[in-house]
């Protein structure tokens, strides 16, 4: 009755996890995708450039922004 579980069980059951868990990753993941992808179909391509260069620049300037906070306080 409250035996030691076998070592094989803790295995598979780990593994059904892992899996369980992957799966719903991927299905989220896959489900964002699609999304974002409906929304950008009606873009250019150099509105997307455009995007995500404006996107990557904001997002350097504020770890610089970080960086130097942390250096100078």
């Amino acid at each position: 009755m409250f035996g030691k579980k076998n070592k094989r069980d803790n295995d598979q059951q780990g593994k059904r996890l892992a899996e369980n868990i992957a799966g719903k990753v991927y299905r989220t993941q896959t489900r964002l995708a699609n999304y974002l992808n409906r929304k950008t179909a009606g873009t250019t391509r150099k509105q997307q450039i455009v995007f995500l260069a404006t996107f990557t620049i904001a997002l350097g300037v504020y770890c610089i922004y970080l960086i130097l906070d942390s250096i100078f306080s």
